[in-house]
């Protein structure tokens, strides 16, 4: 029988610490900003910013916060601001492509900070079983999955296994807006509405380019609205 897995104590002062972890090198002050942001009061509904200023790091933001949701002294907050799917979502393969790499390499650190002796760093350590805490007790699930949808790649539906694991996924919008609408590109009918269902609920739908992607956008808000 696997044993509960301890929920540590995380404050928003970690969230550096966390991100210079991974990079080494430390965040840039609208990082950091951003990340005490969300894990106060939600995500806003837009991010402006220029290009090459690190907007990839939404995606650490993202799992940081999931992370300090259910860490234990902050489990009393009465309003859930976090999602346990983060999509990272945008009308460029290449850029998708990227994204899954930069994932990858998040979830596999949060995996061998855990799982290897020699690579443990404290930091990790407690993001990894914070994030473990919230599919319950199963100790030998990985702290963070990701996965990439997109065209022209093997298309793996393993991200649907699970309603309670945390999961990053990069992926296309024709791809999660296929699946939002019950219409997902070579899901079959029977699946059709749990794809529909675990992109709609308890999932965050962060969309880079949106300028590329208004109607998109525009359908998010009818859907949430």
């Amino acid at each position: 029988m696997s044993q509960p897995i301890a929920q540590p104590s995380l404050s928003l002062d970690d969230f550096p610490v966390f991100y210079e972890a991974i990079h080494k090198r430390p965040p840039f002050r609208w990082q950091t900003d951003l990340a005490a942001e969300v894990c106060q009061n939600g995500w806003p509904n837009w991010i402006d910013l220029p290009t090459a200023s690190g907007k990839t790091a939404v995606i650490d933001i993202a799992v940081f916060a999931l992370a300090y949701e259910a860490a234990s002294n902050n489990l009393a907050k009465s309003k859930p601001n976090a999602a346990r799917r983060i999509f990272f979502t945008v009308d460029r393969r290449l850029i998708v492509n990227q994204a899954f790499n930069h994932a990858k390499y998040l979830a596999q650190s949060l995996w061998d900070a855990i799982g290897k002796k020699s690579l443990k760093v404290e930091i990790l350590v407690a993001i990894a079983n914070a994030l473990r805490s919230i599919n319950g007790s199963q100790t030998t699930a990985p702290p963070l999955d990701c996965f990439e949808l997109r065209g022209g790649i093997f298309r793996d539906d393993a991200w649907i296994r699970s309603i309670t694991q945390p999961t990053l996924i990069a992926t296309t919008v024709d791809q999660i807006g296929s699946r939002l609408l019950f219409r997902g590109y070579g899901v079959s009918d029977r699946n059709l509405p749990i794809h529909a269902a675990l992109v709609g609920n308890d999932s965050l739908i962060i969309l880079d380019e949106a300028h590329c992607s208004i109607p998109f956008g525009e359908t998010i808000d009818r859907v949430k609205g």
